[in-house]
């Protein structure tokens, strides 16, 4: 049990719907910045590392030997992957040129995935644990960090893990994908009868979420004890919800028309905008407005969302996942500047990760897609026809941290040659053979450490919630 126990005439510390994770303003159910830190983990599916963004070229010009033919100086398929410019000490291909906008607040890192399996590697990025049970994940850990009880977490779960220290069950809970759902899923007086009898009080609240979320979920034996406090929370409602100027700013700040003006300068900017933006039915852009909702009201204390899966084992990995990651890269930049704007830079943290990276291109042949790219030696946009082969797992993953305080247009580790992760020396994402590849759980933990350093002022403090944690000074200092 957490140091901190909720009380019913507060509204406590934390409770989440699925992967969002709510606690108390400043004015108990007032529209207020928060200034506790918040996490959005973007999770990338196992999405190919070099066509999304997440892993960058060594330079300009300069893709690791061995990334798309084994043994091979070869580049990309796609010719837009293979134009790039540099900005500190990060490198963009023309696809990912909307986060350069950013880059100052931004930190690329180089890591194993640990596993290439892929739900063993999903829960690992999710919590630095392979078995998901002993670690929470990056979100739930950040709110017990702050001193939320454990037992209390009835609707805490992190896909795919809301695992608490200790305890060996976690809960899954449907995702809330937008504002309307999230709005459904934290006022709900009339579908919930008040009965003194907390068991039975346990069961219709699980049932009508159930209800609600098509019978996705299942309840954890472990709950009833804080289902009143929920019950109570829910039957209050939140004013937030019907504040007209916060939903308006964020329609405003987080909208269509701003994250396609941050696409312009993409040779193939057509084919990105035509790219489906759902991400089970509901748009990213539609979570990024309830992260938006969470942090500005002060409701929100983390949050996950899993893009769609890009498994391309059969192809097209070179052409989609690139054209799906510069939208993704284009999104985010705009919440980013909106994040920036009602100054939370520095108590926001966006995390982006994927399950693993792909091998270089298999014997499939692949799909063939026209792209719009840039001619040789000009501006002039001409027409490219590609074909793209398939890729298989591969023990490499690549990272994005974005904060006010994280190593400005840098990147910590590296991609050697024949497309081996490595430690660096330096934050200019030179693999250094003799220092092994950083895990995810060291480079989040240090990440925390350097950003959020009232809440982890040392590695004891991160330990304490991941305990397999060890720092990376490159990082911490």
């Amino acid at each position: 049990m957490s140091k901190n126990k909720f009380s019913r005439r507060t509204f406590g510390k934390l409770a989440a719907s699925s992967t969002m994770l709510w606690g108390a303003p400043t004015s108990l159910f007032g529209a207020t910045e928060q200034k506790d830190p918040f996490i959005l983990y973007i999770h990338c599916g196992s999405w190919d590392g070099m066509a999304a963004g997440l892993i960058q070229p060594r330079d300009v010009g300069d893709w690791q030997k061995g990334l798309f033919r084994k043994n091979s100086n070869e580049q990309s398929v796609n010719p837009n992957l293979n134009q790039h410019f540099k900005t500190g000490n990060l490198v963009f291909t023309d696809y990912h040129r909307p986060l350069a906008s950013i880059a100052q607040h931004v930190c690329f890192a180089s890591a194993t995935p640990q596993s290439l399996a892929h739900e063993q590697a999903r829960i690992i990025q999710h919590t630095g644990d392979a078995s998901g049970t002993t670690q929470p994940s990056w979100t739930v850990g950040l709110a017990h960090a702050l001193g939320a009880g454990t037992t209390q977490n009835i609707i805490v779960a992190d896909s795919p893990s809301g695992a608490i220290k200790g305890q060996t069950t976690s809960p899954e809970i449907t995702q809330s994908r937008s504002l309307a759902d999230f709005s459904a899923s934290v006022t709900d007086p009339a579908s919930i009868p008040s009965i003194t009898n907390e068991n039975v009080r346990a069961k219709r609240f699980w049932d009508a979420l159930r209800q609600r979320h098509n019978d996705t979920m299942r309840s954890n034996p472990e709950v009833s004890k804080a289902v009143s406090f929920h019950l109570d929370t829910m039957s209050k409602g939140f004013p937030a919800m019907s504040d007209a100027k916060l939903l308006a700013e964020l329609n405003d700040q987080i909208s269509v028309a701003k994250y396609e003006a941050e696409l312009e300068t993409v040779a193939d900017v057509a084919e990105v905008k035509r790219v489906p933006t759902d991400v089970d039915k509901v748009a990213f852009l539609d979570q990024l407005k309830l992260a938006g909702f969470l942090i500005k009201s002060g409701l929100g204390r983390g949050m996950t969302i899993t893009t769609r899966l890009g498994d391309r084992h059969a192809g097209g990995s070179s052409v989609d996942t690139a054209r799906s990651g510069s939208m993704v890269m284009a999104q985010v930049a705009t919440f980013w500047k909106y994040i920036v704007s009602i100054g939370m830079k520095d108590r926001v943290m966006i995390v982006m990760s994927h399950e693993f990276s792909r091998t270089p291109y298999n014997n499939t042949p692949g799909p063939t897609a026209m792209v719009k790219t840039r001619a040789p030696g000009s501006n002039a946009l001409i027409d490219a026809s590609v074909r793209s082969p398939g890729l298989d797992h591969h023990l490499a993953i690549g990272m994005v941290f974005i904060n006010g305080k994280v190593p400005p247009a840098s990147r910590v580790g590296g991609i050697s040659d024949l497309y081996l992760p490595f430690g660096s020396q330096n934050l200019q994402g030179i693999a250094d053979k003799e220092i092994p590849a950083y895990k995810s759980s060291q480079l989040v933990g240090s990440m925390m450490m350097r950003c959020f350093d009232d809440i982890f002022p040392d590695e004891r403090s991160v330990r304490q919630i991941w305990r397999n944690f060890t720092p990376i000074k490159l990082i911490t200092g």
